[in-house]
């Protein structure tokens, strides 16, 4: 007979700076039998696409605004993980994303490190409306699969709602990077 395996050894989830943590997410809905019944519409299809609407937006500001706190889940986003390289924030001087200029911009995508990838920015629409979208020399439109997508600077622009929509001086306006390698 073979010799029996090793013993184990006990695990660190530690990973250099990160650790790894499971977080649940969870939904309660209080409903009575009467709505249920006289609905018109499939009302469990419908709750199922608003709590993953829900769901995915909640996921959207925690991964962009977290601070670790009970109120994120104890999830660190983009905004507290990253070096300011990586985020385009309203710079002194500005007082919203209506006073930046293409170079203010253009600052932040020569900061971007080459690593490859697909980089985006990630945005609110608010923002590239009053930001980007004023300079149309600098955006492009392209339709991959009938999908019509916005392109700032030569990336695509990826529009998340949970972004600060109206940015003062200091505040943070847009990403820039691929998230496929976080």
């Amino acid at each position: 007979p073979p010799p029996p395996p090793p013993a184990g050894t006990s695990s660190d989830p530690t990973l250099g700076s990160f650790v790894i943590r499971a977080y649940k997410q969870w939904a309660s809905v209080t409903a009575t039998s009467e709505l249920e019944e006289d609905s018109a519409t499939d009302f469990a299809s419908r709750l199922v696409r608003d709590m993953t609407y829900q769901f995915n937006r909640a996921l959207d500001d925690c991964m962009f605004n977290g601070d670790g706190q009970s109120s994120y889940g104890g999830i660190v986003g983009l905004a507290e993980a990253l070096d300011d390289a990586a985020i385009n924030t309203c710079a002194s001087g500005n007082t919203s994303v209506l006073t930046t200029d293409a170079d203010d911009w253009r600052a932040t995508a020569a900061l971007k490190p080459e690593t490859g990838g697909s980089p985006r920015w990630y945005m609110n629409r608010k923002t590239f409306f009053e930001g980007p979208a004023r300079w149309p020399e600098l955006c492009d439109q392209v339709t991959v699969d009938g999908v019509i997508s916005r392109c700032f600077l030569g990336y695509p622009v990826v529009f998340c709602e949970p972004l600060e929509s109206e940015p003062t001086a200091g505040e943070i306006i847009a990403f820039l990077g691929d998230l496929q390698q976080c």
